[in-house]
């Protein structure tokens, strides 16, 4: 048992229409990260969990004997739809038409899945499209700097330095979009601080892919991931519903880009550093879109 006292912060599970919520002093944030299917929630300060009877469970016996206060409700189980009973007694005519009005109703359903597949393909192209467009001017700037280095490769050192400070200024710019774009989140500047996108793309694609791999787990409820199991978790996340999934913002369709970048980065032993570095800025812009929904964590600071 947890004394409820070790932080400032009294420890509150409760309920919202949509989600159960946790708030808990960041000293213990570990026994709320650790819940499948959670997810921080920075414009609320708490830990915030899929209403499912998992989650009910899993909360009640993490916090029911220590909660300040503990007000959620266990869901109720959705109720199994009845069998349809078939009438031996319906006529042939009868039977025909039955079977062709289920089959109109299914051959409709097949054209609206596809329309709303259709749809998602075209987001995530424009998405994609929409990322390489950003990027295409950062690029022509990676590559005529590098066309600058050959040039001057018998310069100054003072001539490097200022290369060296382009670098600097470009990387600072391009966390700052990112920062802004995660919805100022601090949990990212924090991360991007620790693992420079431009200077050392490789590293922070490789670093970055591999936090995101442990966020899913949690989520996921699996406490031992494996390297493989990226994608594994991204199709949990999206078939149980745990990440926004919306033609304005579908994290799924977000996270393979980034495992597609990872693996082509893994996979391509030589890859031109200009080609490096335009994939790192684009894992880092999709990165941004998705961090608040995987891999946000509260940030405070203990003295």
């Amino acid at each position: 048992m947890f004394p409820n006292n070790a932080g400032l912060k009294p420890i509150r599970v409760y309920e919202n229409d949509e989600h159960f919520l946790v708030e808990i002093p960041a000293s213990q944030k570990l026994r709320a990260s650790r819940i499948a299917g959670r997810r921080w929630d920075a414009s609320q300060v708490a830990w915030v969990y899929p209403k499912t009877l998992q989650s009910y469970e899993a909360l009640k016996n993490e916090f029911q004997r220590d909660a300040d206060s503990f007000e959620i409700r266990k869901p109720k189980r959705k109720p199994v739809p009845e069998a349809k009973l078939i009438n031996v007694n319906e006529e042939p005519d009868q039977d025909f038409e039955r079977e062709w009005k289920e089959l109109s109703e299914n051959t409709s359903n097949i054209h609206s899945n596809f329309s709303d597949v259709a749809g998602k393909i075209d987001f995530l192209v424009k998405t994609v499209q929409s990322l390489e467009d950003s990027t295409a001017s950062v690029e022509r700037m990676i590559l005529a700097k590098n066309l600058e280095d050959n040039l001057n490769s018998h310069g100054t050192a003072e001539n490097s330095k200022e290369v060296l400070n382009l670098d600097e200024q470009l990387e600072s710019v391009l966390n700052q979009i990112a920062f802004e774009s995660s919805g100022q989140d601090e949990s990212l500047k924090i991360h991007l601080q620790k693992y420079n996108p431009l200077s050392k793309p490789e590293r922070f694609v490789m670093r970055t892919h591999e936090h995101l791999l442990h966020a899913l787990a949690e989520i996921a409820g699996d406490r031992d991931p494996t390297e493989s199991a990226f994608s594994k978790y991204v199709h949990y996340v999206k078939d149980n519903r745990l990440v926004e999934n919306t033609r304005e913002k579908n994290v799924p369709a977000i996270l393979f880009m980034l495992n597609g970048h990872r693996n082509q980065i893994v996979h391509s032993r030589g890859m031109p550093e200009s080609e490096l570095k335009n994939r790192a800025i684009s894992y880092l812009m999709g990165l941004a879109q998705v961090w608040s929904a995987v891999a946000a964590e509260p940030v405070e600071d203990f003295e």
